[in-house]
């Protein structure tokens, strides 16, 4: 999944993704999700809705893609990174596997920086997580509950919630 800065084509312009997955018979799926977070916005677009609700069942409905848990991870660039242990935390019944490349696993350092522009950008964001040190990833991403599949996301989980 893509960065702040870049949208669901970055992969394909700056990485030799297609290639990779040509030789693995791999499908992958990059849609843009804006400079969310990977969140649903209060007042605005449901993006983490659509990532893992909306997104997964057009993709079976039009090209018959429904894969199985041990077939599927998901990756992400920065805030992708951030998306990408979001959704494998939360959902870990779906993916075998989740990758954060240079990812942000908290937006803690904004509060450190109120200046900073993007602090103002992101405050719902800080306001939905108040009590989100770094320490705990899976109180920032908003877990819903511990995962009960043994595998990748079970690890990720009780790394991120050590504290």
């Amino acid at each position: 999944m893509h960065g702040l800065s870049d949208n669901g084509s970055a992969w394909q312009r700056y990485t030799n993704i297609e290639t990779i997955a040509r030789q693995f018979g791999l499908v992958v799926i990059m849609p843009s999700i804006g400079r969310s977070f990977y969140t649903d916005n209060p007042n605005g677009q449901q993006y983490f809705t659509f990532l893992l609700e909306e997104l997964p069942k057009y993709l079976k409905d039009v090209f018959g893609l429904a894969p199985k848990r041990e077939d599927t991870l998901i990756a992400g660039n920065s805030m992708g990174g951030f998306g990408a242990f979001k959704a494998a935390l939360n959902y870990p019944e779906r993916f075998a596997a989740a990758a954060s490349l240079s990812g942000v696993l908290s937006l803690e350092i904004l509060k450190l920086n109120p200046d900073d522009s993007r602090y103002h950008e992101f405050t719902y964001i800080l306001v939905i997580y108040p009590n989100s040190p770094a320490r705990s990833m899976t109180q920032w991403s908003g877990c819903k509950k511990p995962p009960s599949t043994p595998g990748p996301a079970q690890a990720l989980h009780g790394l991120w919630s050590a504290g």
